[in-house]
């Protein structure tokens, strides 16, 4: 005879969890209330500085870009920001961490305490740089998680490859290279920069 034997529910992971976590080298995130984690980048540390700039320079070109790219609209749709950024998507019980977001007037008008959650809402644009630390499976399972949020544009930055994969909720991904120009999207319309300009 077999005995039924009560098994304990995972644990429920809040961002007030997360943010209660210790700094010692390990990147967090919470995908649907479970914890995911992986070793924090070196360059992501900033321990190495001919690395950090290999890894940031990007992010500070697309910055620049999207901030020049404002100043010549009529109509402001939002603003970008740059850093690591905690990005909740409360309705589904997700917090996690991107490296540069543009996020429309509503949600920039909403941002929460920089101790929790930078933004609480689904960005227009979210960007990750990809380290020599990050798990293929973890990457897919993010990339999954934003496109259910409705993230209209996902772009993954390569630095190593000098590529650019951009994912939209029910298209096929996308692979560019610094011959290529980015496409524009309605959600971001006459933003359209070539791929080159990230690396220059």
């Amino acid at each position: 005879m077999t005995t039924a034997t009560a098994t304990t529910p995972p644990k429920v992971w809040t961002v007030a969890d997360l943010c209660a976590l210790p700094n010692d080298g390990m990147e967090r995130w919470i995908i649907r209330g479970q914890l995911r984690e992986q070793p924090l980048a070196e360059w992501e540390s900033f321990k190495n500085n001919q690395r950090t700039h290999r890894f940031l320079k990007p992010l500070g070109n697309l910055y620049v870009l999207l901030e020049k790219w404002g100043e010549f609209r009529t109509v402001v749709l939002g603003k970008a920001h740059c850093g690591k950024l905690g990005v909740h998507f409360p309705d589904r019980g997700t917090m996690i961490y991107a490296d540069l977001v543009f996020v429309s007037n509503e949600i920039d008008a909403d941002i929460e305490d920089r101790n929790s959650a930078d933004f609480v809402g689904v960005p227009t644009l979210l960007v990750e740089i990809l380290s020599p630390t990050d798990v293929v499976g973890l990457i897919h399972e993010r990339i999954r998680e934003y496109d259910a949020a409705g993230v209209p544009i996902v772009w993954l930055i390569d630095t190593h490859s000098q590529t650019l994969r951009i994912n939209r909720p029910g298209q096929p991904v996308e692979m560019f290279n610094t011959s290529h120009r980015m496409p524009e999207h309605p959600a971001i319309p006459g933003f359209a920069p070539a791929v080159a300009e990230l690396f220059e």
